[in-house]
């Protein structure tokens, strides 16, 4: 069994990943941040998840578990060093299956696994949010995209050269990628900070800091001709004036 440990103090990380080891399971993955733990979980989907809630960095453990709970089920084990009421009840917006204060004794802790698993094997197996199938999940400076059952790659939004439209589907172009998902390019736009994509084209949208070069009604990326749409012509002409 897979155990994914997100905790920012790494002596306590590797201290917790030791206990789990010696108790037959297998840690997957150990993160230090709230970001750092979205992009572990998509490489490699845990069957149980071990995390602090006072997490350094953008995300805190709370916000952390709301995304990890949108991608996939997973029974999420909080431990905190904090009691309080008001801690308390934002983890319990986060549905965790349980809330272990620290410190705390190891068998205390391997048997509240123990019960987290056995309340998650009675749940039936979802992939689909609450609300409907959410492909895309923005955080401020990326996006966690859908490419798999229960699996997500990063994509960092200065690495986004343009959207594509294809019937049905939508490409999303970087430096280093293709993507194609199954959503339409405005579900897409508005996903994205508005500062860094705009509207082009009925079938296009560029990162307006990743254009190359202007041609005769169109825009030049990584050797790609975007064409610009007559409707889009006077909102793009206030970026690039040179436009025709």
């Amino acid at each position: 069994m897979d155990i994914l440990i997100i905790e920012d103090e790494g002596i306590v990380a590797l201290d917790i990943a030791a206990k789990m080891t010696a108790k037959g399971y297998t840690v997957c993955g150990i993160a230090g941040s709230g970001t750092e733990a979205l992009v572990m979980a998509g490489e490699r989907w845990p069957d149980l998840v071990l995390m602090d809630i006072c997490l350094k960095g953008e995300l805190d453990g709370v916000q952390t578990a709301l995304l990890l709970n949108r991608m996939a089920s997973v029974p999420i084990i909080f431990l905190t060093a904090l009691s309080d009421r008001e801690t308390w009840q934002r983890a319990v917006k986060a549905l965790p299956a349980a809330y272990i204060v620290k410190p705390f004794r190891e068998e205390d802790l391997h048997r509240t696994i123990e019960l987290a698993l056995l309340q998650a094997a009675k749940q039936p197996l979802s992939l689909v949010p609450e609300g409907g199938n959410e492909d895309i999940f923005p955080l401020k400076d990326r996006m966690f995209v859908r490419v798999g059952s229960g699996h997500f790659e990063k994509i960092l939004n200065d690495d986004i050269l343009y959207f594509e439209a294809e019937r049905a589907y939508c490409v999303i172009v970087t430096k280093h990628k293709r993507l194609t998902l199954s959503v339409s390019l405005n579900k897409l736009l508005a996903k994205v900070p508005a500062k860094h994509m705009v509207r082009v084209h009925k079938s296009y949208a560029v990162n307006l800091h990743n254009v190359d070069g202007i041609a005769d009604q169109e825009l030049l990326i990584a050797q790609a001709h975007i064409p610009v749409g007559q409707q889009y012509r006077p909102l793009v002409q206030k970026y690039f004036p040179l436009l025709k």
